[in-house]
């Protein structure tokens, strides 16, 4: 199966816009308050036009179905997860009209469960604290998995069980007991903060229907704020406008089947559309990575052309200007060539999409295998400045799809477990094998060539040096002109293989055929482990044994690419030298 077209925008990460606020807005507040969300939106919009979006709402009363209605103005898909069965859920609406409203608009979301764990309904049937810590849970998993977060809210601190107060805390804060032991800054995003009267206080101390942008303690000043969130949503943005290229869907059909070559009666819905965000992803993140060794190797391919020119110039006797033009003008081709490749980010955007693609790919399985994880919360957290976006692309994926809280298990749940042990596992350890073993190779040979050009270039020397010997004991004059024109040769031959020397050397630093080498190596043995005790486990019949070996090796397969990516981040691109 291929990619269609129309299916580009579910492969796009969105931009999940979570909401929390107010149930007792007043009626004549609706319309200043509505224009005021469309403003945020809006300006989402046209900052990341290629970005879809989507808004995660529990349908309460007021505030949540406000952004709700103002997100189809947008085209924003409606995800809906509720902190009750539908049926007690309706029973804590006050409003006329109210539960008519809410299944008018549940009908129109994409999604919507029941969020976990299961209540019990004897202890939630009632108001009180169980029914509450519903709604503190419903107002967790939005506050987590978005990151955009609007919040219509008086500003006062209610202390309430799940209230808005509380959500604006645990989104700007994070958990107390997070705080207490996490020794870098929490992964937190801002809240756009409407100030709102309601019925209960109409008249809250900020100027009424003041939009302000509330960041995170750890950025002293909201400017460095703003600048840090949009860099991540506008890397988020560049993704989604690169995968709506249509000459993709070929070549992600390609991964696809690269990835899965039979079909299964449960790979459909929300688990195709995975398999389909990953082949996109990995598609993309190929399509990149030959562009970055395409321009290494323009490169240093044109470098060594340029100081061919110039030792032509220098050593071919007559004074031949071209051959210096020749030289600074491949020279200038070169610095052209780097310049558009640094400026392109050929090189981050190629170690940026793989790291995309191998986090889908954890995810599909992971999801495939009934694996209640999130990828995004295992994955790079090393560099949260420079690759933030990576997960919030993840996360985003997994809030449009309604997981982790949402699952789809099969009547039968032995078989995609071992269907992730032999497309993921088995084929997994036979790529690192074989990716271990050309690394190796390509390092070696690459090695040869330079000892290969050293070895000539000490011949050359050697030879020369017993040329000037013969001729001093002989005299033969092979020293005086004309006579000594063969010496230009020899002297050629070796400032030609020792620029053939350096520039092998530096494109095989850059490509890091020996570390890669090491690395696959190091994967092959743990893919390796893997599959020997999944395979001991599932013998015994223990699925939970066996998604628990998939849970490590997913995580221990995200920790290695995140090192991988960290590792090229290092080797930007650069204009070699002979």
């Amino acid at each position: 199966m291929s990619l269609a077209a129309p299916q580009i925008e579910r492969l796009q990460a969105p931009l999940v816009i979570g909401v929390t606020g107010h149930r007792d807005l007043r009626q004549h507040d609706l319309p200043h308050l509505e224009k005021l969300v469309r403003h945020v939106l809006g300006r989402l919009r046209e900052r990341y036009p290629s970005t879809p979006l989507v808004v995660l709402s529990p349908l309460a009363e007021g505030a949540d179905r406000l952004v709700a209605r103002a997100g189809f103005a947008f085209g924003a898909r409606l995800v809906v997860p509720l902190p009750l069965p539908a049926a007690l859920y309706e029973q804590d609406f006050e409003e006329p009209g109210s539960v008519d409203e809410f299944r008018a608009l549940l009908a129109q979301a994409e999604c919507s469960f029941v969020l976990p764990p299961e209540p019990d309904l004897a202890a939630i049937r009632n108001p009180g604290l169980e029914r509450d810590r519903r709604y503190e849970l419903a107002g967790s998993y939005v506050v987590q998995q978005s990151q955009i977060f609007i919040a219509l809210w008086d500003g006062v601190e209610s202390g309430k069980v799940g209230g808005t107060s509380a959500m604006v805390k645990l989104r700007t804060e994070g958990r107390r007991e997070a705080r207490q032991f996490e020794l870098q800054p929490l992964e937190l995003f801002p809240v756009y903060h409407i100030v709102t009267p309601r019925r209960s206080n109409p008249n809250p101390a900020r100027e009424a229907f003041q939009l302000r942008e509330i960041y995170p303690p750890v950025f002293q000043h909201g400017q460095n704020g703003e600048t840090y969130y949009a860099k991540a949503l506008r890397n988020l943005d560049v993704f989604n406008r690169t995968i709506q290229d249509g000459t993709l869907l070929h070549e992600a059909a390609d991964s696809r089947r690269g990835l899965v070559r039979e079909k299964t009666p449960w790979l459909s819905g929300s688990l195709e559309l995975a398999l389909e965000q990953y082949a996109i992803t990995d598609a993309l993140a190929i399509r990149y990575h030959r562009k970055n060794v395409r321009t290494h190797a323009a490169l240093h391919i044109l470098v060594f052309v340029s100081f061919l020119c110039f030792v032509l110039f220098g050593e071919w006797g007559e004074f031949r200007p071209w051959w210096l033009f020749a030289s600074l003008l491949v020279l200038a081709v070169a610095l052209v060539t780097h310049r558009f490749g640094r400026r392109r980010a050929f090189d981050d955007e190629s170690l940026d999409y793989r790291a995309v693609a191998e986090g889908a790919r954890v995810r599909f399985f992971w999801r495939m295998a009934g694996v209640h994880e999130s990828v995004s919360d295992n994955y790079l957290e090393e560099q949260r400045t420079e690759l933030d976006w990576i997960r919030n692309a993840l996360r985003a994926w997994d809030a449009a799809a309604g997981w982790p809280a949402r699952t789809e298990a099969p009547e039968n749940a032995r078989p995609p477990v071992e269907f992730a042990l032999k497309h993921w596992v088995e084929h997994q350890h036979r790529y690192f094998a074989k990716a271990a073993r050309s690394n190796r190779e390509r390092g070696e040979q690459i090695e040869r060539s330079v000892k290969i050009a050293v070895y000539l270039v000490l011949a050359a020397a050697i030879g020369v040096a017993i040329a000037a010997l013969v001729n001093s004991f002989f005299n033969y004059g092979w020293w005086d002109e004309p006579r000594r024109e063969w010496l230009k040769w020899p002297l050629m031959a070796i400032d030609l293989l020792l620029a053939i020397g350096a520039l092998s050397h530096h494109f095989g630093e850059r490509m890091a055929y020996s570390e890669h080498s090491k690395l696959y190596r190091r994967m092959e043995e743990v893919f390796r482990s893997a599959r020997a005790m999944a395979a001991e486990r599932m013998q015994a019949d223990d699925l939970d044994g066996a998604r628990a070996v998939l849970l490590k090796l997913g995580q221990e397969a995200l920790a290695e690419n995140g090192g991988w990516v960290l590792l090229h981040r290092d080797r930007p691109l650069e204009l070699p030298h002979p």
